[in-house]
């Protein structure tokens, strides 16, 4: 008897296990393909060297961006490069803005207002950071990333040192 109730336990921990993968892996399949690139594409930037800045400051640059026409948001992954000459421990109040190279405003949101975001950055080096914008901070939605030769970010920011 006991060891047929052992058996009932394994197949109702492994039914579980089971269910519990397969609902992770639902939701996790319907995030990313609620995440995929509409018909305007997505922009590649390319990986920043600390030989191509000047000056002493923090840079924001694209590294991949694209609209998502059926979330109505804008997804920007950017290379955030520190050229401080001092390690950052933290970013508060970032504005950013992404222009066309015509300088045509796709969209604008300010990150961090109410708390501060908590990050490690060295001089001389960066770390990829993910930012949204909601459909009401996007000015541009039909912006065709697929054929943007250049993209240009304007950042203002609080960082701690």
């Amino acid at each position: 008897m006991n060891k047929s109730k052992n058996n009932v336990k394994r197949f109702v921990s492994l039914f579980l296990a089971l269910a519990l993968i397969c609902t992770l892996w639902g939701v996790a399949g319907a995030d990313a393909q609620a995440a995929t690139p509409n018909k305007y594409g997505t922009y590649k930037g390319s990986k920043p060297s600390k030989y191509s800045f000047t000056g002493s400051t923090i840079h924001v640059l694209p590294k991949k961006v694209f609209y998502v026409k059926k979330t109505g948001k804008l997804y920007y992954s950017a290379y955030v490069y520190n050229n401080t000459g001092k390690t950052i421990y933290g970013l508060k109040n970032m504005k950013i803005t992404v222009s066309s190279s015509s300088d045509k405003v796709i969209a604008s949101k300010t990150f961090f207002q109410d708390k501060k975001k908590s990050i490690v950055i060295n001089s001389g080096s960066y770390k990829v950071v993910n930012f949204v914008f909601e459909k009401k901070y996007i000015k541009n939605k039909k912006f065709n990333f697929k054929k943007a030769k250049k993209l240009k970010t304007q950042a203002k920011f609080t960082y701690y040192t």
